[in-house]
């Protein structure tokens, strides 16, 4: 399950894109897959992509709450394995917007408690993508 991660508003959602299967790349068409869009603060928007289908318990419009369940892990759109895309921007554009940094509090990753910090993640040298394993540590 994926919990809001902070409270706000509805921006948009999206629940039409299909499963792809684990390897298969060829969602470039949609790349966010089924998402939500999270208004947090005014010109803050939060991204939730990859999401399973037909999961989502939310819609635009609806105000959420920190903790809330909002959807399942998926691997909808451009992605070779299930997992969740999270970023914050200035905007609600799919296409096109100024990254703002977002912070993750009590957390390990890859094993390592952080109590404040930003998980890394990205393309290696290798040109694989590599992101960190994290796991709340609040509950």
């Amino acid at each position: 399950p994926i919990m809001a991660p902070a409270s706000g508003t509805i921006a948009d959602a999206f629940d039409g894109a299909t499963e792809m299967p684990v390897g298969d790349m060829s969602g470039i068409l949609n790349p966010f897959g089924n998402y939500l869009i999270i208004e947090v603060a005014p010109k803050e928007f939060l991204f939730l992509c990859h999401l399973q289908p037909k999961s989502l318990k939310v819609k635009k419009g609806d105000l959420v709450t920190q903790g809330q369940e909002l959807a399942l892990v998926g691997n909808s759109g451009h992605t070779a394995e299930p997992h969740l895309h999270i970023h914050l921007q200035d905007n609600k554009d799919l296409s096109f917007g100024e990254g703002i940094p977002l912070y993750f509090y009590h957390y390990t990753a890859d094993g390592k408690y952080t109590e404040r910090g930003m998980p890394t993640g990205g393309i290696n040298e290798k040109g694989v993508f590599k992101g960190q394993n994290i796991r709340n540590e609040t509950h």
